[in-house]
């Protein structure tokens, strides 16, 4: 559990000194924190939003090792381009997957059940079986997803989800769309 207001304040500095110094694999993996921290005090919005700009940031890195020829299809190990290290692939993945249950939580589950499928095509490659609390969550989306969405359907878009590539599943996710204002997070030093 712990002190999700000094949580919040230290990731905010982290993603600070990680822009500073130009470090975008940095700066997206802060971002996934604090877009886990945003969700989990129910601001869907800034979460949708940090995981996006996260997502954007791994995009645009990936083009640029695409255009020094070091990306594609034959670029890709096990779903993930060569240059992705362990952080980056789990960054992506828990990010498309924070993504899944943003989309299902606001009626969005065909999006949510292709990103699932994208999730777990990549899993066992990104060695996420180390993190069991993210396999319990994502089993629980799955479940979720398939009783909103029939067995049929469901399947069909788990399916869809498996065959996309990686910067497809991103495309796709960048898509997600949760309405409402942006909370700001209160800081505790001013207050």
């Amino acid at each position: 559990t712990g002190d999700a207001a000094a949580s919040a304040r230290w990731a905010e500095d982290a993603l600070a000194i990680f822009r500073a110094v130009g470090h975008p694999s940095g700066t997206a993996s802060v971002l996934g924190l604090v877009a886990r921290l945003a969700h989990d005090r129910g601001d869907h919005r800034a979460a949708t939003l940090a995981y996006q700009e996260g997502l954007r940031l791994w995009a645009q890195t990936d083009a640029r090792w695409s255009a020094a020829g070091e990306h594609g299809v034959a670029g890709e190990v096990a779903g993930f381009p060569r240059w992705a290290g362990i952080n980056d692939r789990r960054f992506l993945l828990l990010a498309l997957s924070g993504l899944a249950g943003l989309a299902a939580a606001h009626g969005q589950s065909e999006q949510a059940v292709q990103l699932l499928g994208a999730v777990d095509r990549r899993w066992s490659d990104a060695a996420m079986a180390t993190m069991p609390s993210v396999s319990a969550r994502l089993d629980e989306l799955k479940a979720a997803a398939r009783a909103a969405l029939g067995e049929r359907s469901f399947a069909a878009g788990y399916a869809a989800g498996k065959r996309l590539r990686l910067d497809d599943a991103v495309a796709l996710a960048l898509t997600i769309a949760v309405p409402g204002p942006v909370a700001a997070v209160p800081d505790p030093a001013t207050t």
